[in-house]
């Protein structure tokens, strides 16, 4: 990635910042996952066995050559959720990295979110952007208490 970035490309995804991975400092790496489906046997086969095979992780980038500085978010209520939603009673938590490149903890209480939005952001997984992100309250140190917009 740094090589790629000493060379003048800028990045598409996942990042939304063109600078070192944050990831690297957690000696981690950013995930990402591919929807798949499966003909009705191989379906029933990973039921049998209890495998869940419609999620698979992969880690991809996408990195297009530029002429000038790529533009940045710079409104910042856009972030690339790097793990979640983990479920806990009446909240769900996320990992995220912003366009700064700093990686936080978004917590969301589940009683903000009619049944139908909270089906909607269950959905979202890592690799995919949280917008119009709105900080509530600075709960410690990088976490947040969030109220997450229309997607």
């Amino acid at each position: 990635r740094t090589h790629i970035l000493a060379r003048g490309y800028g990045v598409h995804f996942p990042c939304l910042q063109h600078q070192s991975c944050s990831m690297k400092k957690e000696d981690n790496w950013c995930h990402q996952y591919l929807h798949l489906r499966f003909p009705s046997s191989v379906e029933r086969l990973t039921q049998m066995v209890s495998l869940k095979r419609q999620h698979s992780a992969v880690i991809f980038h996408v990195y297009e050559r530029v002429s000038s500085k790529v533009s940045v978010d710079v409104l910042g209520k856009r972030f690339r959720i790097v793990r979640g939603p983990e479920q806990n009673k009446g909240s769900w938590t996320w990992q995220v990295c912003n366009a700064s490149g700093e990686l936080l903890w978004f917590e969301s209480l589940t009683r903000q979110y009619s049944k139908d939005r909270l089906k909607e952001l269950e959905l979202k997984v890592p690799g995919e952007i949280l917008a119009e992100v709105q900080i509530q309250k600075e709960l410690k140190p990088h976490t947040y208490r969030v109220l997450i917009g229309e997607l």
